[in-house]
């Protein structure tokens, strides 16, 4: 989905109105966030060795302004579905760490649910 340029067509799930690059210090890993509605970051490494690092970020989606803190959720790509792993305080500049494996990719969504 990410190395298309054509359109990505979905018949089910969110769709994100805006999307944008986040800068991550590892190289040849990559973080994505799609907000508008929530709030999803999604985390690629293309090295051969696991990388871990912090991800920052802004808060994008609305509904964060009315909280203190916000969960943080993992997709589990097998069970198709979203597990807590922690929370984040919202302020202006909100961070996490992550971890992803060798040629793998991770997604993460802040839920204020």
């Amino acid at each position: 989905m990410f190395f298309s340029g054509a359109k990505a067509e979905s018949k089910v799930g969110t769709k994100f109105a805006k999307g944008e690059r986040l800068e991550v210090p590892v190289r040849g890993a990559y973080a994505l966030m799609f907000h508008t509605p929530g709030q999803i970051i999604c985390i690629g490494n293309g090295t051969q060795s696991q990388a871990r690092f912090v991800v920052s970020f802004p808060p994008k989606a609305a509904e964060l302004s009315k909280h203190l803190s916000t969960a943080l959720e993992a997709y589990e790509p097998a069970k198709g579905t979203w597990a807590k792993i922690g929370s984040v305080r919202v302020s202006p500049t909100m961070s996490f760490e992550a971890s992803v494996e060798a040629n793998d990719w991770k997604a993460y969504r802040l839920s204020t649910a």
